[in-house]
């Protein structure tokens, strides 16, 4: 207000007055600040990066490598499901086709079941080289949960996870064998089942034409023995053919059966104690039975029938497992070079906070 003043009073009287320019205060650092600051708190700076980086590079070298190994699975060729496809056709099995698409599906379903998984963990020696601890029920389902979810399939690639790259490649590749073979098994068993119920049916109705036939040679040996009794009774020994209409005459002349189907003692006790006596020693019952050899030969052809779980495949490994190189986690490098980041820029910022704070106090002194 004085200088105000002077100026005022000064510009009454003529004198001419000088003004002058006030500086004006200005928020911004220039670049030339900044290296400044940087290089007068160096020392603050370069020890909290080696800090963060010592911190940064530590967790690097304490977590454990996870490693990660895959191998990929192609359908079988015609030819490794060709003994299978005739084996089904042979067994009567004709609505359900063996190709290497069908046979490739069904080893995939099959590693996908958690009870085909969880028979490989309990009984190949995963539980003890990865969950030796587990005792109780309640840990080894959780071992079997923890390792089950290491596994993953997925678009003909089966790939494994765990800290021990030999391990898990070894187990990978054994995997693929066990499961392909439990695959094997249980396709033979279907087959095998199917194979034996129709052995059953056909061997039921062998038997039941058996005792058609049976019953019906029984019920002649009955009618054979009334009929001799008959013909003992009235004298009949040899053939006596009954007097019959003209009409049935005809008739007779074209079936003699016609005349005596229900006058069987009128042939003679001769004649029908031959037809009994062959009857009784007849040893093959259904030998005039035309369907009863059709289905013996079935069921003979039947029994020959066989099929081993090496007979056929149900995949191909297009890409074996080899043992990786480098864990997948932790990324060392970029987890060391983030730590020396993110320290420089901790300590730039450090160093700027602590020279905003002395900087007052600079000034006041």
């Amino acid at each position: 207000m004085d200088q105000q003043s002077n100026n005022l009073q000064l510009a009454k009287q003529g004198t001419p007055v000088m003004l002058v320019a006030q500086p004006i205060e200005q928020d911004q650092i220039s670049l030339f600040d900044l290296w400044q600051t940087m290089t007068k708190h160096k020392f603050l700076i370069a020890a909290l990066c080696s800090i963060i980086t010592i911190i940064g590079l530590s967790y690097a070298l304490l977590s454990p490598s996870v490693y990660t190994v895959s191998t990929t699975l192609v359908p079988p060729s015609h030819k490794d499901v060709a003994e299978i496809e005739r084996f089904a056709n042979a067994i009567g099995l004709t609505d359900t086709s063996y190709t290497p698409t069908t046979a490739f599906k069904y080893f995939s379903q099959t590693i996908n079941l958690k009870s085909i998984r969880r028979d490989y963990f309990m009984n190949h020696g995963i539980r003890e080289k990865f969950y030796p601890t587990a005792r109780s029920e309640r840990e080894l389902h959780d071992s079997f949960n923890a390792f089950n979810q290491t596994l993953s399939w997925k678009d003909g690639v089966l790939s494994i996870t765990g800290s021990d790259p030999v391990n898990i490649t070894t187990t990978l590749n054994d995997i693929v064998t066990q499961v392909a073979r439990m695959g094997r098994q249980n396709m033979v068993g279907d087959l095998q089942a199917f194979l034996e119920s129709q052995k059953l049916i056909t061997q039921s109705k062998i038997d039941a034409l058996l005792t058609q036939e049976t019953h019906e040679k029984q019920n002649r040996i009955a009618q054979l023995k009334e009929a001799i009794s008959i013909a003992s009774v009235l004298g009949i020994s040899d053939f006596q053919l009954p007097a019959v209409s003209s009409k049935n005459r005809e008739m007779a002349e074209g079936d003699f059966s016609i005349i005596t189907s229900d006058i069987l003692y009128m042939r003679g006790i001769k004649s029908l104690n031959a037809e009994l006596e062959a009857l009784e020693n007849r040893k093959d019952i259904g030998m005039y039975n035309t369907e009863i050899p059709k289905l013996k030969g079935k069921l003979e052809k039947l029994q020959k029938q066989s099929i081993g779980i090496d007979d056929f495949r149900l995949m191909r490994v297009e890409e074996p497992a080899y043992t990786p190189l480098r864990p997948i986690k932790p990324r060392r490098n970029h987890i060391v070079l983030g730590s020396l980041i993110a320290g420089l820029i901790f300590g730039i910022f450090a160093a700027f906070f602590v020279d905003t704070i002395l900087r007052p106090r600079n000034a006041g002194a």
